[in-house]
């Protein structure tokens, strides 16, 4: 069964980011590195079976501000 932990993307190890970033473009064909950039930061669901890497999922949090009002939007993306 798949361990699942919600972490702040500073709480995540270096191998556990490289392993996410490989699974993204892995799974995305239309993946660039661009993309990857609009990742970090918010809240991470890396998701693994023993010491692999089976899933992640993110919410990033953004503030969008129009003329009317400002207000904050959660953006995500996942993989498997």
């Amino acid at each position: 069964m798949a361990e699942l932990v919600t972490p702040h993307i500073c709480a995540l190890d270096l191998d556990t980011l490289g392993a996410v970033r490989a699974l993204l473009f892995e799974e995305f064909d239309d993946m660039s590195e661009e993309d990857r950039e609009h990742g970090p930061g918010g809240v991470h669901a890396p998701a693994r079976e023993g010491r692999v890497l089976v899933g992640h999922a993110s919410v990033v949090q953004r503030r969008r501000s129009t003329r009317r009002a400002a207000g904050r939007r959660g953006a995500g993306r996942s993989a498997r």
